[in-house]
Parts: structure tokens; C-alpha cells; sequence
């Protein structure tokens, strides 16, 4: 019988040794390769081990250039075979094969499992052929065994089985042991266990009878045993002790035995827990469901480590940190878990990099809600960090499949890989690495727990469920996730909160507000000494400490789950703040090589989300055209930047109409738009339709702008508006002169044309326009005018107007230096007619909202803003002012004055006879200015029949 049962174990490994093989050997080995050594290539169970630590280095998140340098240490490598050769076809194959399908076994999730398995297989087959000592040093050598695990793996046997005592029912020592078994069966005392019997409970022996045949044995001495206490109570004592004999000797017999097996043959022999066995049925049953994108050699990044530094950020991670905020992040990439974290502090960085530190101390917090679970990775405090300590939190639905398979699929496996990420002071993510994080088993058990009951309520026993609703799960919910998600990211380094208002939020939102003041008077300090050329290292500080505070103030509002997790009365406010039914909110963003639109709408009160995937633009090609005009020189402007301007706006057209057509069907009239970089450079507001070569968006709306997100667009609705004082506030500087118009001071000549057109107006000119002049008189305005030179520097918080002052520093005001100081809700509307004041020089996609000094204004409490996207003319600027004030002047709204005046330049109306009153006001200013204005603005529309577009509405309408 042993050797029966050893025969049986025998195939049984040979079987699952050549499976690894088949599976996870690339075709070079398959096929006559010559990269491993011939002693490894020559025996299936040692290729196997070997592909098997190729798979757990993966799990350790170590490089595919460290394994190959592994294996050349440990000797198993051919002499002959290159690294780069090792590294291109057997190590990154067998990647792929196990983030793809993960191991080769029913547990496909447990590759390091598989991995122990396959070392004790060796180790027991190794030892038949040569001494303790040796195989000691190979497992420690070729398999890299801690010395702890050695002794135990070193008792594992290629036959297990001489240990096997025999079945009672057939043989005992005495005989008396198996007459007495055999009588208690008769009499219908004991019944004896099946083969069906054992395998219900243990399912992993449905293909293994060789440890059915143990637990048979097992359940017959333990039968006997119980049924002697209970049904023998004067048994003689000559049988007594007999059967006593009996029991010690199938007791000693035995004890040898589980030392011989693998650690994972002894957990298939113990009877499961109906949950446990739920819970396998549930993984094999949700395995193949896989992003593609997900699979590519760069996508998970390696271990922090010196190959990392400067590392390539793959693009699915940039994409979920540019238009998803990559803030509760997890998705599992085969059998790994996988989290994303940025760190946006040298403190944050520390943090994070210091839980691979041995012996540092960092935490899990389990956040059970009725419809999701949230983990909260809990920092280490290092030293001279006085806390509190942060904390990321990652939220796992209930409500859906996939999100609570995941975290079922975490709780089993028992470790995520944490790819970190440092987010530069321009919103940039520079790769840090990967981070293994082990999870404590008690927090394994209860998220075990909490993911078995979602599941059983979703599918109940059917599991086979679970793989088409992964798939198709959550797709209502999709769009709401994506708009979400752009609301996330864009608004990371200006929220909502900066905005004015007479209510105080939560606690952690009004220490957020605090830290973001004094945050932004450290940054108007240092823009200011930058702009100066005195920077000095005591202004840098002030700004990395004020950084710190802000982000720890971030991290803790992040963190507090009822800040973060109000949901309905989220999408209520949003809705609320849209000016009626017939408005949407429309974010334009970039992700996974897709250019795509989510919009928003008000249907009969609730939020409604729709989410339009584009794929026609090859999205690198658009970006990098994008990045070439927008760098053009705009002085003069020529046929290349108008030829690659009108082919961007062109390729536009597609997306444009995609949810123009969806918007349309819902009678909406009005558009927010909210485009993620480089999208942001263009005026999207001209993008040509198709269905008549001269219409653009704007000629499909009744009014389209610009907002950066809808959580500002809520935050300057709910704002606490003041009542201005002054009907407008016009401010002029002329610096070195605009050209243009070389015989007239353009800007003085446009703020006397502007203060006409309001009475009562305030002018602040050359030198009383100081940024800090200009302020103070902000506070009572309705309507704030600057006509001056614009500002743009490699640091965007040193942007800005270039006003007066006796140094670049004291004449410029800053983005940063309107965050801390200006209070705006007085404000209706703030005109920034200079060049580019509504665009920025980066074409990164960086996670930032403020990128053009408009965005400020807004989170100061304006309710719209005017800008440029590049450089008008002196003529242009002041024919749009002249406009605009005119219809202002006559009742208008901001929009509607913005919109007229725009189709005013676009349809050359100065050509007609047919005007409305305002228009012949504003000619009338302007024929006092220059009689010939119109000649002007005629080789204007020649050159640049997109001139018009320049000017962009930021805002509510």
C-alpha cells in the first residue's frame, strides 16, 4: 500500500512540476534554449523551483535586472548565456505569465506558496540523492531559504508514506483495536468515512487520493477513540490495555509523518470552513479578469532602489494620478494587489519610504461602513516628526463585485504592493518605487469577513457570477467615478475651501483653509525675493515647512470618512450650482491612451453622468503637436503656429461632438468646460463642427466657459457674496509699451475707454497701480479691469500682472499673492486683458489646478474671469474692451456682454451697418481713438481669422 501511495504522490509531482513548466517556460527553454544550467534544465522539478523564484521575486516586487543577477550568483545560469539575453527571454516572460494568470495552480493567487512547495518537493527528492549537508547549502545558495525555514524544509521526504501506520479497520498491533473498530461498525456505531465524504470538506483532495487515504486513516483512529468514551465504560482490563497498545503505536507511527510533507499538503489535509471554502470558490471563480494596460513590462514599478531614481512613470499610474487623484487607488494586476501613493512632502516621502525600514512601526485601521470598507494605511512617525501621523486611506465597495472581490483577493494573499510616487512642486509625479506591505492576520481575517458576506449577498453560491459582474459591474457607476476622479486630481492644489464663505465646515476642512493661507503668504514672500533675484534659503524654508503643514492638514480632512465619503450631498451641490436644467459640466481628460469626455447634468433634479471614451486621436502625436505650437513664438504670429492651431482644433472635432450630441438630446444650452492638460491650451470653445464648416462649439450653445472644477463652481455659489461699493475698478500699467499701436500708451488709451462706459468708475494708472493699491481697491468693486503686461515664470506661484513698483518682485501680483491676500466676493467679474493671462508656459500634465493666474481670482471668491490664451495685439485688446463695457454698461450679464463682443470680432461686424446700440457706442470710443480701427482689425482677420478665440470666459454664466 505505501508504495502505492508513493507512486501516486510520485505522478502527482512530476504532473504539477511539468504544468509550471508548460505554463510559465518561455518558448526558448521549451525549445532548446541554452540560459539556465544543464542540471537545472535537465530535471522539471528544479526548472520549475527556478521559475517559481523568478515568479516570488515579482511578489517581492524586486527588479527583472536583480533577478538575473540572483540567478548568475546562485549558478543557475548557463555560463554562456548574456544577462540581457536572461533578462529578455526567460525573466520578463515569466513576469508577464504570472501578473497575467498568476501561478499554475488552483491557489493562482499564492505564488509564494507555490514557491515553498516546490523547494520542499526539491529539497525531499534532493536528499535521496545526497547528504543533508549539501542540500542545507543548495536551498540556502539556489532558493535564497531563510535559516530559520531550513531544518523544517530538510525533514521533507520523497516517500512519506513509510511513516504511514495502517488503517485500524484492517490492522492493528494486537488485533484487539480492529476488532473493536469492526464491531462498532456492525453495530451502526461508527460510520466509515467515504472517499466523497473527505473531499466535501477538503476539496483540494478531489486529485490527490494518496492524502485522502491519510485522513481516512486519521478519522478512524479518532472514531474509535471517541467512541470508546462514549459507548465503553468496563471494557476488561487485558483489552483495555490492548487497545491502549494499539493506539500509542499507530500514534508514534504517524508523528513522523506531516515532518515528511510539504507544509502545503498537511493545510490541504485539515477540513475547511465553509467560508474558506467560499472564498476559494470565489478567487478561481474572478481570476481572469485583467486590464491590458496593466500587463505592460514597465507598468509595476520595482522596489525603492537605486534603478528607480529618475524612473519613467509608467502611464496608467500618471493617468490615475492626472484624472483620478490616485487617492483610494487599488486594482489587482494578477495575483497582486496594488495601491497607489503620492507623496507631495520631503516629510510625506520620508514616511512612506520609512515602512521598509526594519523595526519602524507603521499601522492598518479597518473603517467598516454599511456599503464599504476603509483601510487606512497608517504612516511610521519618524524622527523629529511630531505627528500626527498620516494616513492613506483606500476604499473597498460593497455594493459591487469587483471592488469586494479585490479586497477579498487582499485579505487571501496578505500583502500590497505600494507604488510610490513624489509629486514635484509643479504637480509633476517623479517615480520613488515599489513598497511591499505586509498585512497583520487579523486585519486579513476581517476583511476576509467583510468581503464573503458582500459577495454571498451579490451572488450568493453562484459564484460563476463573479467573473462577468467584475466585468460588468459598476458601469452605471462608471461615469460618476471618472468625473469624480477628474474632480480629485484637478483640485489638489486649489480647493474649494479658499473660497470666502460666512459658514465654518468640519475641523479638519478649517485647519485645510488655514494651513492654505499661510501656505500661500509663504509662497508670496518667496515669488516675490524669486522675481527679485534675492532669494535666500530662510524663504525656501518657510515655504517646505508651510508645504508640510498643509499637507498634513490635507491628509488628515482626506482621511476623516465623513468629510470624504458624503457622496449624495456631494453631487447635490454640484447639480445645485449649475445655473439651471438646461447647464452641464463637461471635464475633458486624457487616460490610457484615450481622449475622453464625462459630463454631468441636472435630470429632474438628480445628478446624471454619462462618460464618452474617443479613441480616433493618437493621443501622443496630439500632445506633442500641442506642446510644439503652444512654444511657438506669438509675437508674429505666422502661417506654422495657424496651420498647427487649426489642425489641434481639427482633431478636436470628434470629441467635441461626441458629447455635444449627448448635451443636445438633453436640451442643454449651457457648457462648462473643464480640460485637462495640454487640452488646457486650446480654445475649445473653437473647435469647427462638422456639420457646418462654419460653426464652432460656441455657435451650439447659448453660452460656453471655463471652470476648473465643479467643486470651485460650487464654492463661489454657496460663497458669501458682499455688495460692492464701486460699479468698477480699472486698472492700467503700460511698463515698456505694447506694439501694436506705436503712437498710442494702449493701456491708458483703454482704461479711459473702459471708466467711460461706467459711472463712477475708479482708475488706478502707471504709479499708483501697485499690487498692493490694486488690492485694497479690489475689495469694492463689482467689476475689476487690468490692462498691463502679463507675467509668466518657470515658477507658476511667481506668475502674475506686472504692475508698479521699483522691483520685478514688488510690481508683479502673483498668483500667490492673490491667494493670500485678495478677498473677491464683491466681485462679479475680473477682465485680465493682457497677453496669455488665461494659459501657462508648461505642457506637462501636472496634478494642479492653478495653472493660469485666472484660476486665483476664482478661488478668491470671482464669480467669472476674462483672459487670453495667447498674445493680441494692442487693437484687439481694446476693441474687445470696448465691447464688453459697452453691453455691461447696457445691463448685460458677464457671459452674455462676452458672447456678444465675441461675435462681434468673429462675424466682422464692424463691416455692417446693422448694430445694436452698444456696438455703436463702442465704435464711437473707438473712432475717437484711431479713425482707422477698422482697417486695422481687417488685416487682422486676414492673418488670424481665429484672433477672436484668443479671449477666454472662465466662470459662472
Amino acid at each position: 500500500m505505501s508504495d502505492h501511495l508513493r507512486e501516486a504522490r510520485d505522478n502527482w509531482i512530476d504532473h504539477f512540476a511539468k504544468q509550471v513548466c508548460l505554463d510559465w517556460a518561455p518558448g526558448t527553454l521549451k525549445f532548446g534554449g541554452r540560459l539556465l544550467a544543464p542540471w537545472v534544465m535537465n530535471d522539471e522539478l528544479t526548472l520549475a523551483t527556478a521559475l517559481s523564484r523568478i515568479a516570488v521575486e515579482d511578489v517581492k516586487a524586486h527588479s527583472p535586472h536583480e533577478v538575473v543577477e540572483q540567478f548568475r550568483a546562485a549558478n543557475l545560469l548557463s555560463p554562456s548565456a548574456s544577462s540581457d539575453s536572461v533578462l529578455h527571454e526567460l525573466v520578463l516572460p515569466v513576469v508577464r505569465s504570472v501578473r497575467r494568470l498568476g501561478a499554475p495552480w488552483d491557489r493562482w493567487w499564492d505564488v509564494g506558496g507555490l514557491h515553498v512547495l516546490l523547494v520542499e518537493l526539491w529539497a525531499g527528492r534532493r536528499l535521496e540523492k545526497y547528504s543533508i549537508d549539501t542540500v542545507q547549502e543548495e536551498l540556502v545558495v539556489f532558493w535564497q531559504v531563510p535559516k530559520e525555514q531550513i531544518a523544517a524544509i530538510l525533514k521533507n521526504t520523497a516517500d512519506p508514506f513509510v511513516y504511514l501506520p495502517p488503517d485500524l479497520f484492517q490492522k492493528s498491533r494486537t488485533g484487539i483495536a480492529t476488532q473493536l473498530l469492526r464491531g462498532l461498525v456492525k453495530l451502526g456505531r461508527i460510520r466509515l468515512g467515504t472517499y466523497e465524504d473527505i473531499t466535501s470538506t477538503r476539496p483540494g483532495l478531489v486529485d490527490r487520493p494518496e492524502l485522502a487515504e491519510i485522513v481516512q486513516r486519521i478519522h478512524r483512529r479518532i472514531d474509535l477513540e471517541t467512541s470508546l468514551r462514549q459507548f465503553f465504560h468496563d471494557i476488561p482490563t487485558s483489552d483495555e490495555a490492548a487497545i491502549q497498545l494499539d493506539l500509542n503505536a499507530w500514534d508514534a507511527q504517524i508523528r513522523a509523518l506531516p515532518e515528511g510533507l510539504s507544509s502545503y499538503e498537511i493545510q490541504l489535509m485539515k477540513e475547511l470552513h465553509p467560508d474558506e471554502i467560499y472564498r476559494d470558490r470565489c478567487l478561481r471563480a474572478g481570476r481572469d479578469v485583467f486590464l491590458s494596460w496593466l500587463l505592460e513590462d514597465d507598468s509595476l514599478p520595482s522596489a525603492i532602489g537605486a534603478r528607480n531614481q529618475n524612473a519613467t512613470v509608467p502611464r496608467w499610474i500618471h493617468d490615475e494620478i492626472i484624472t483620478s487623484g490616485a487617492r483610494s487607488f487599488h486594482v489587482n494586476v494578477g495575483p497582486h494587489p496594488v495601491w497607489l501613493a503620492t507623496a507631495e512632502t520631503a516629510v510625506h516621502q520620508a514616511a512612506l519610504q520609512g515602512l521598509m525600514m526594519p523595526g519602524v512601526e507603521y499601522g492598518i485601521k479597518i473603517d467598516v461602513r454599511r456599503d464599504e470598507v476603509i483601510i487606512k494605511l497608517v504612516l511610521p512617525l519618524l524622527l523629529g516628526d511630531s505627528g500626527p501621523a498620516l494616513e492613506l486611506p483606500y476604499s473597498y465597495s460593497l455594493c459591487t463585485v469587483d471592488p469586494a472581490w479585490q479586497l477579498l483577493h487582499l485579505a487571501a494573499v496578505g500583502y500590497v504592493r505600494i507604488t510610490t510616487l513624489r509629486l514635484t512642486t509643479d504637480g509633476e509625479p517623479l517615480m520613488i518605487g515599489t513598497i511591499v506591505v505586509i498585512l497583520p492576520s487579523k486585519v486579513c481575517v476581517e476583511l476576509e469577513k467583510q468581503a464573503i458576506v458582500a459577495l454571498r449577498r451579490m451572488v450568493g453560491e453562484d459564484t460563476k457570477q463573479i467573473m462577468w459582474r467584475r466585468v460588468t459591474d459598476g458601469h452605471d457607476r462608471e461615469a460618476e467615478a471618472a468625473f469624480h476622479g477628474n474632480e480629485t486630481a484637478k483640485s489638489e492644489d486649489l480647493h474649494d475651501e479658499l473660497v470666502p464663505t460666512s459658514s465654518h465646515g468640519a475641523p479638519a476642512v478649517e485647519a485645510f483653509r488655514s494651513a492654505s493661507l499661510r501656505l500661500a503668504r509663504a509662497r508670496a514672500r518667496h515669488s516675490t525675493a524669486v522675481l527679485n533675484g534675492n532669494l535666500d534659503s530662510t524663504l525656501s524654508h518657510a515655504v517646505e515647512q508651510a508645504v508640510e503643514e498643509r499637507q498634513r492638514a490635507l491628509e488628515i480632512a482626506r482621511a476623516d470618512f465623513d468629510i470624504q465619503h458624503r457622496r449624495d450631498e456631494r453631487d447635490r451641490a454640484i447639480v445645485e450650482a449649475l445655473p439651471d436644467g438646461q447647464a452641464a459640466f463637461v471635464h475633458l481628460f486624457i487616460k490610457n491612451g484615450w481622449l475622453s469626455s464625462v459630463v454631468l447634468w441636472r435630470d429632474e433634479g438628480n445628478a446624471r453622468f454619462e462618460l464618452l471614451p474617443y479613441s480616433d486621436i493618437e493621443v501622443d502625436r496630439f500632445t506633442a503637436m500641442t506642446a510644439v505650437w503652444s512654444q511657438q513664438s506669438q509675437s508674429h504670429i505666422g502661417q506654422d503656429w495657424y496651420r498647427y492651431l487649426t489642425t489641434l482644433l481639427a482633431a478636436s472635432t470628434n470629441l467635441v461632438e461626441s458629447f455635444m450630441e449627448v448635451l443636445l438630446q438633453q436640451g442643454i444650452r449651457r457648457l462648462f468646460l473643464s480640460p485637462t492638460p495640454p487640452l488646457d491650451l486650446l480654445p475649445i470653445h473653437a473647435v469647427p463642427i462638422k456639420i457646418d464648416s462654419t460653426m464652432v462649439l460656441r455657435d451650439s450653445f447659448d453660452g460656453v466657459s471655463y471652470m476648473p472644477t465643479a467643486r470651485m463652481l460650487t464654492a463661489i455659489k454657496r460663497s458669501d457674496r458682499r455688495r460692492a461699493k464701486c460699479p468698477a475698478l480699472v486698472v492700467a500699467h503700460t511698463g515698456n509699451g505694447i506694439p501694436g499701436l506705436d503712437a498710442i500708451r494702449s493701456p491708458l488709451v483703454e482704461a479711459e475707454i473702459v471708466a467711460a462706459l461706467h459711472t463712477g468708475a475708479r482708475i488706478l494708472k502707471e504709479e499708483s497701480a501697485t499690487p498692493d493699491a490694486v488690492l485694497d481697491a479690489m475689495t469694492d468693486a463689482r467689476i475689476v479691469h487690468i490692462t498691463s503686461h502679463s507675467l509668466m515664470h518657470p515658477n507658476r506661484w511667481a506668475s502674475g500682472l506686472a504692475l508698479h513698483g521699483y522691483s520685478a518682485g514688488e510690481a508683479t501680483l502673483t498668483t500667490s499673492k492673490i491667494l493670500a491676500e485678495a478677498d473677491l466676493s464683491n466681485v462679479d467679474l475680473v477682465v485680465l486683458n493682457a497677453c496669455r493671462t488665461g494659459t501657462h508656459d508648461s505642457t506637462a500634465r501636472t496634478v494642479q489646478t492653478l495653472r493660469g493666474i485666472e484660476s486665483a481670482f476664482l478661488a478668491r471668491g470671482t464669480r467669472a474671469v476674462i483672459s487670453t490664451l495667447w498674445d493680441i495685439t494692442a487693437l484687439n485688446a481694446m476693441a474687445f474692451s470696448a465691447l464688453l463695457h459697452a453691453y455691461l454698461n447696457d445691463g448685460a450679464t458677464a457671459s452674455t456682454a462676452y458672447r456678444e463682443s465675441i461675435a462681434y470680432l468673429r462675424h466682422h461686424r464692424w463691416r455692417s451697418s446693422a448694430h445694436s446700440e452698444s456696438d455703436r457706442i463702442a465704435e464711437a470710443l473707438l473712432d475717437e481713438v484711431l479713425i482707422t480701427w477698422r482697417d486695422h482689425l481687417d488685416r487682422q482677420a486676414t492673418t488670424d481669422p481665429l484672433f477672436w478665440a484668443a479671449f477666454k470666459f472662465t466662470g459662472t454664466m
